[in-house]
C-alpha cells in the first residue's frame, strides 16, 4: 500500500514538473566569471552575472540548432527572452568573481531571433593572402576594402584588430587557426587574393581571383573561388572595383549558404483581433506592450471599444498561422483562449 502510494506520488511530482515546464517555458543553466580590475568588485559582479545569463541563453539555442556556428552573439537585447532566473552560486577565487544562474526562458526558436532582436552580431575575424600583381597595392587598403565589404553585409570585425595582434606577423596556417580558437570571433574567413593586371590600348585591363575558405572552431566550409575582371583608364581603379566585384559575389554566397543575415525586408501582415473579458484596460496593453517588446507585432492599434471588449489591428511579420502559434505560447502567461476565423482573431482572457 505504501509503494503504491509512493509510487503515485512520484507520478504527480513528475507530472507538476511536466507542467510547469510547459508554462513557464524552458529551464536552462549558465555559467560566467569576470576579472576584478583596481579593486572593482562590483563590475566584476555585474560582469560575471551578464556573461551567466548570456550563457544560459546560448545553452538554451544550442539545444535548438545541431550547428552551434548558426547561433548569432548573445548581447543583451537577447534578455527580453529571460522570464526570470535565479543566482544558484556566486563566489571569489584568484581575483575572479564566478557566477552560476538558472534562468527561465520564454520560448522562441533559432529563426525567430533575425526579426525579434534589432541588431544581429556575428563577429568575424580574416587574414588576406596576397600574391599576383595585388602586391603592388597597400596592405592596409586591402584590409580595410575587405573590412568594409564584411560589415555592409551586418557581419561584425569588432576583433579584427585584437587577432591581428595576435597573429604577431605569423601567418603560418597553424598560428592563423590557433589565434582563431583564442579569439571572439564566432567564423574566420582566410583570403586569398591574386590578380593580373595588363595595359591594352591605354586601359587598365584587371583579371581577378578570390579564394576564400572560411572556418568556425569545429567547422570547415567548401572553398568559395570567384574570377572577375575589370577595365578602366587607371590599373588602381579597375584593380579595386574588380575586388569589390569579386567581394560582393562572395559575401552573397556567404549569407544565402553560411551566415544568415537579418532579413529587414519582410512582408508586413495586418490582422484583426477583438479582446474580451479583461479586467481593465491596463491588463490590454500590458499585454499588447508584451507582444510588441517580444517582437511578434510591429504594432497595433485601437479600432474601437465594444463595451467589455476591444476591436484592434496588429501588424506583424508572420503570417496568419505562425502569428497563431505565437500567440499560443503566451495563453498560459496572461491566461486567456484563442479563437479564430478568417475575418477576426478571438482573444478572451480568464480571469
Amino acid at each position: 500500500m505504501e509503494n503504491k502510494k509512493l509510487c503515485s506520488n512520484i507520478l504527480i511530482i513528475l507530472l507538476f514538473s511536466f507542467c510547469c515546464q510547459n508554462i513557464y517555458g524552458k529551464i536552462v543553466q549558465g555559467e560566467g566569471f569576470a576579472v576584478i580590475h583596481d579593486g572593482g568588485m562590483k563590475i566584476a559582479e555585474m560582469k560575471a552575472k551578464e556573461v551567466a545569463l548570456k550563457d544560459g541563453i546560448f545553452n538554451y539555442l544550442k539545444e535548438k540548432t545541431p550547428n552551434t556556428y548558426n547561433i548569432p552573439e548573445i548581447t543583451e537585447e537577447f534578455f527580453k527572452f529571460l522570464k526570470s532566473y535565479k543566482i544558484t552560486s556566486r563566489y571569489v577565487k584568484d581575483y575572479k568573481v564566478y557566477y552560476s544562474i538558472r534562468a527561465d526562458i520564454i520560448d522562441f526558436s533559432i529563426e525567430d531571433i533575425y526579426y525579434l532582436i534589432d541588431k544581429i552580431m556575428t563577429p568575424v575575424v580574416y587574414i588576406i593572402n596576397i600574391k599576383g600583381d595585388s602586391e603592388g597595392f597597400a596592405e592596409k587598403d586591402l584590409y580595410e576594402a575587405v573590412g568594409n565589404k564584411l560589415k555592409s553585409a551586418n557581419l561584425d570585425i569588432k576583433y579584427e584588430k585584437d587577432y591581428l595582434f595576435a597573429l604577431n606577423d605569423n601567418r603560418e596556417f597553424d598560428n592563423v587557426i590557433t589565434e582563431f580558437a583564442n579569439s571572439k570571433g564566432y567564423y574566420l574567413f582566410i583570403i586569398s587574393l591574386d590578380s593580373d593586371i595588363n595595359i591594352i590600348d591605354n586601359e587598365s585591363y584587371c583579371r581577378l581571383e578570390l579564394i576564400t575558405n572560411i572556418y568556425t572552431r569545429s567547422h570547415k566550409f567548401n572553398t568559395i573561388k570567384v574570377i572577375v575582371t575589370d577595365i578602366n583608364e587607371f590599373s588602381d581603379r579597375a584593380f579595386f572595383s574588380a575586388l569589390n566585384k569579386a567581394l560582393d559575389k562572395m559575401i552573397g554566397y556567404v549569407s544565402e549558404n553560411i551566415i544568415k543575415i537579418k532579413d529587414v525586408n519582410r512582408e508586413i501582415f495586418s490582422y484583426n483581433i477583438l479582446l474580451s473579458d479583461y479586467k481593465k484596460y491596463a491588463d490590454v496593453y500590458n499585454f499588447l506592450d508584451f507582444l510588441k517588446n517580444m517582437g511578434v507585432v510591429n504594432d497595433y492599434g485601437i479600432d474601437k471599444y465594444l463595451g467589455n471588449s476591444i476591436n484592434l489591428f496588429v501588424k506583424t511579420i508572420y503570417k496568419r498561422e505562425d502569428f497563431l502559434d505565437k500567440l499560443k505560447n503566451y495563453r498560459d502567461r496572461f491566461n486567456y483562449e484563442i479563437g479564430w476565423d478568417d475575418k477576426i482573431i478571438n482573444i478572451r482572457f480568464l480571469f
